[in-house]
């Protein structure tokens, strides 16, 4: 080879997949009949249907996702795929049953306190300084450097009463407030997911499954133990989605969806999903073009432990009207996406 610069040029040409449509019921009017058509992995299926005014469709996909609503939000796979769609009762509104769509359970630090607001801030600071102190790590997220650097916390029943009342970290004092919930599903019970981002937390570091990832540990024991006293712990169910064995947890592909067809006051059309003050001080991204909402992990769409995150929900944008999405495109390590609990309760 000669001794000189070379240029090289690449093509990518995207792989499509194709669609099958079947079992698509006679009721059901498609306004675009993609049957047999390719589609690049990872784009949308411009599905658009119309149906009787009292019923609802349900889509069903080949590899076992469930979709709801005249435009179903379903993301070409990485292979070809069978489409169903049958019509079922609509579902009533969530306040035509109940005008109770939000409620509180729990606690969580989410103000920031300082000595201007709060009388006994030094008093309580004084209680850290004792040699009983138990002091954990967690990581903070520093957009000045934008670093990622390791802080010690301490959490605080000032009353004594053994419930926490404040967490201590990196010299910054949070208060523990309740968390509010908003009901996304109560059919056999009551789902319901955090009004806030209330932490952030990489997804994993080694791989991209749920079941041993790195949120989940953070969910059922720094969260969990925390969150809820003795007796709400006895309050909450196990998702039947995970083996039944997380009381804590991130929602699903198919919850989202779900939730987003059938549920109108919910936050989940809404998404003005701002981070706590505590979530926005450890670094949870804000982005300056969604008002400063933050974006939260869900898991796909499966029925098993073994959960693959491929997504983050991006707020809504309300200047330019845009619905929250559903993104592929994040790094299951990137450490600055928002934590947005999730719990299964009694009713």
């Amino acid at each position: 080879m000669e001794d000189k610069d070379v240029t090289l040029e690449a093509k990518f040409t995207p792989i499509k997949y194709k669609v099958t449509l079947e079992d698509v019921s006679s009721e059901i009017n498609l306004i675009n009949n993609i049957n047999g058509n390719e589609y690049d992995c990872g784009s949308k299926i411009p599905l658009v249907a119309t149906h009787p005014s009292n019923c609802e469709i349900i889509w069903k996909t080949s590899d076992g996702k469930v979709y709801y609503g005249t435009e179903p939000n379903i993301i070409m796979p990485s292979n070809d795929i069978t489409i169903s769609a049958n019509l079922c009762a609509k579902k009533p509104l969530k306040e035509e049953k109940s005008k109770e769509t939000s409620f509180y359970f729990g606690r969580y630090p989410q103000k920031r306190v300082s000595s201007r607001d709060n009388s006994n801030y030094y008093s309580i600071i004084n209680m850290t300084k004792s040699d009983q102190t138990i002091w954990k790590n967690t990581k903070v997220y520093a957009n000045v450097n934008n670093a990622t650097y390791t802080v010690k916390y301490t959490d605080i029943d000032y009353d004594g009463d053994g419930i926490y009342d404040y967490r201590y970290i990196d010299n910054v004092l949070f208060e523990y407030q309740p968390i509010k919930w908003y009901i996304i599903d109560d059919d056999d019970y009551c789902i319901a997911l955090a009004d806030l981002v209330l932490d952030k937390s990489e997804f994993n570091v080694n791989n991209r499954y749920y079941e041993n990832s790195i949120i989940r540990q953070f969910l059922l024991n720094d969260f969990y133990n925390v969150a809820f006293t003795d007796l709400e712990k006895e309050n909450l169910l196990c998702n039947k989605n995970l083996n039944n064995q997380d009381k804590v947890f991130i929602i699903s592909e198919n919850e989202y969806n779900t939730s987003l067809d059938i549920y109108n006051n919910c936050k989940l059309n809404s998404y003005d999903t701002i981070g706590s003050e505590y979530a926005q001080y450890k670094g949870v991204y804000r982005d300056p073009d969604y008002k400063y909402c933050s974006p939260w992990w869900i898991r796909d769409g499966k029925t098993y432990c073994y959960e693959i995150v491929k997504y983050y929900v991006t707020p809504y944008r309300q200047d330019e009207k845009i619905e929250p999405t559903i993104s592929y495109y994040y790094s299951a390590d990137c450490d600055v996406i928002g934590v947005r609990p999730a719990i299964r309760l009694k009713v």
